[in-house]
């Protein structure tokens, strides 16, 4: 049994959360729609395992910050989109990262996403007839001039 996964439906279980009862709240009281939202983020952390506990406070304590920056509810969005997004990017960088070692340790030669690519077009290695999507950022696709 995985124990994140305890957890996290512990927590879904123990909280009831109610969709349409947070909308109403947060048209109807903001402040307390935030009181909320942060016992709940909280709480959701002192369920975690112990582990993530310190990584999840910091990521709170993050948006939290940027909602606090936020000049009004749609710059937050955008903040926090961005956030989510420098997030991913930094994921996407570990990833890749990871995939190269792999690629040393297999004895690929040359650039790994084409050793990758050639692999995975001709059914070889350890990526037997995966297909590799690259991942770029939005900034580096926009400047790309695609959508």
């Amino acid at each position: 049994m995985d124990i994140n996964n305890v957890s996290t439906t512990e927590n879904d279980r123990s909280m009831n959360f109610d969709f349409d009862e947070w909308v109403a709240l947060a048209k109807c009281d903001p402040q307390a729609f935030e009181q909320r939202r942060l016992e709940w983020c909280q709480r959701f952390i002192a369920g975690a395992p112990h582990d993530y506990q310190r990584r999840l406070s910091g990521i709170l304590f993050q948006i939290n910050m940027e909602k606090r920056r936020s000049a009004n509810a749609v710059d937050s969005c955008i903040r926090l989109s961005q956030l989510m997004w420098d997030k991913f990017e930094e994921l996407r960088q570990e990833l890749q990262a990871l995939m190269a070692g792999n690629a040393m340790r297999a004895g690929f030669n040359g650039d790994t996403a084409c050793d990758f690519s050639h692999q995975a077009r001709h059914g070889q290695g350890f990526v037997q007839g995966a297909r590799i999507i690259p991942l770029r950022s939005a900034q580096v696709t926009a400047l790309a001039g695609n959508s």
